[in-house]
Formats: C-alpha cells, structure tokens, sequence
C-alpha cells in the first residue's frame, strides 16, 4: 500500500475505522471516503468478501478490453506465498473479486 499506491502508514485503523479482515475492506474504504466501485484499473485493490471467512484482497496490475484483469497476490494458491492470477473477473463467483478500492 505504502510503495505502491502511496497510503503511507496503512494498518488496521488507517483514516480512523476499522479495517478488519479483507471481507470488510469495501465497507472500510466507504467509511473513510475511498472509490469504491466494480471498475478494474492498475492500482485497484481487488476484494472478493465471498471467499471463506475472511475474504481476500489482491493488487490490479493490468486490465484487459474485456474486463477482465490480473492481480498479485499472498496466500491464494500458496499458502504465506506470493502469487499472481490471469484473467480474473468482478463477479459474485467465490474465485473472482465484487470490488474495486481505488486510493
């Protein structure tokens, strides 16, 4: 968050709310006045708040004609590892993501 967009000194109670864990992030960002929106560009953070108990939250790193995008990301595939998925989509489907943050 810090090097990439520019959010110097995220954490869990950044802009005055509780973050929580990664299915919350939307409501977060909405209560600290973040875009949130089902629009992909480079520099998104993607939440899925469907996937398990927790969610999950990944980085846009590329968008494609079709909607479709790319992320990086940890613990996906690999558990504490980092990964990266192809061709991902905004979806209600537990493998895509509902939501776009855009800091």
């Amino acid at each position: 968050m810090a090097s990439r967009l520019g959010v110097p000194n995220f954490s869990n109670s950044w802009g005055g709310t509780t973050w929580g864990n990664a299915n919350t992030w939307d409501d977060a960002a909405r209560r600290v006045g973040v875009t949130v929106n089902t629009t992909p560009t480079v520099g998104a953070i993607a939440v899925n708040d469907v996937h398990g108990t927790y969610g999950h939250v990944a980085y846009v790193n590329a968008v494609y004609s079709d909607g479709s995008f790319d992320v990086e990301e940890y613990n996906w595939n690999n558990r504490t590892a980092y990964g990266t998925r192809s061709h991902v989509h905004v979806s209600n489907a537990d493998t895509d993501f509902q939501w776009m943050l855009h800091f």
